[in-house]
């Protein structure tokens, strides 16, 4: 049986900018607006995939707060009908789970997000009409070029979003507890246990699945670590998944054993095994999607000091 998965996700597929263009890393410290305190707003998802309303020149939309991509995109036909101001650069090419495709860079003059705000803002333009969004279309997506200037809360029961520049960090809250993070590619990854095998893993709060279960990414050598270790893998059928390369069709394994994300554990895991996409590494590596990580509740992206906080186990 075949269930459809979504994955919003894109990625740089060479970090450094291109010569002829700008560079796709917004200011190191963002400029601030004349309110004091950090940003709290509502967090809209849709199957775990997390959203927010944003404003963009005076027209608002829903924007994929995306910790899966280092690379930001603004919808095409959404800038030429509401008449943004956007100037378009050189043509860039961008990776997902799925491929990878070409587009074009659009400099914006100004993005707020929380209490700052960014001049000369460069996303990509692309087409986001395909996706699904929580009570609207979707117009944009805000990955780690800029989300990575924040400590990021996602507090799912609450619907709440919480973002704080860096000296606007107050005291974490009650029932946290913390693991490490690294940041390769900017990317937020964690390592996480399969069936006590260890595993690199991206946290990606803007991929989601259909399916209502635990599944988690991985790549053929991630596979062929937990078959090295003896770890029971059932053949579990298949999906089909969408992302910026397009839909195909992936194998599936249930995993007779836990899943660990620092302190919190899950009993079972399906795993989604790629073999194309930007997880086609020859390491092994793992990607949870904001439909895995919505089970944890509340989870805190501190990329500066490099921890990522979420509910200790009861």
């Amino acid at each position: 049986m075949l269930s459809l998965a979504l994955g919003f996700a894109a990625w740089a597929e060479d970090e450094r900018p291109q010569p002829s263009a700008p560079s796709p890393t917004p200011a190191e410290t963002p400029a601030e607006t004349p309110v004091p305190g950090p940003s709290e707003v509502p967090l809209r998802t849709y199957r775990g995939s997390t959203f927010a309303e944003l404003e963009v020149q005076g027209k608002r939309g829903l924007f994929l707060l995306d910790t899966g991509a280092n690379t930001s995109g603004i919808d095409g036909a959404w800038l030429d009908a509401e008449g943004i101001e956007a100037r378009e650069v050189a043509p860039t090419r961008v990776g997902g789970t799925t491929g990878a495709l070409s587009t074009r860079r659009v400099i914006l003059p100004r993005l707020d997000l929380g209490r700052g705000f960014f001049r000369d803002a460069s996303l990509l333009r692309q087409d986001f009409s395909r996706f699904k969004a929580p009570g609207g279309p979707q117009r944009g997506l805000i990955g780690t070029d800029f989300l990575n200037r924040y400590r990021l809360t996602f507090d799912y029961p609450k619907a709440r979003v919480r973002l704080e520049l860096r000296h606007e960090r107050g005291e974490i809250g009650p029932g946290l507890v913390a693991t490490t993070l690294r940041y390769p590619l900017r990317l937020p990854t964690a390592n996480v246990r399969v069936a006590g095998v260890d595993l690199p893993c991206r946290l990606d709060s803007g991929a989601c699945y259909l399916r209502d279960e635990p599944l988690l990414d991985v790549n053929e050598a991630a596979l062929e670590a937990l078959k090295a270790a003896r770890v029971g893998l059932e053949p579990a059928g298949s999906l089909s998944v969408r992302g910026v390369g397009g839909a195909e069709t992936l194998p599936l394994f249930r995993v007779r054993g836990g899943f660990a994300l620092g302190p919190a554990q899950l009993p079972e895991v399906t795993l989604v095994v790629h073999r194309r996409g930007t997880l086609a590494r020859k390491e092994p590596l793992a990607l949870a999607s904001g439909t895995l990580l919505a089970r944890f509740e509340v989870l805190v992206f501190d990329p500066f000091d490099g921890l990522l906080w979420l509910k200790a186990p009861k």
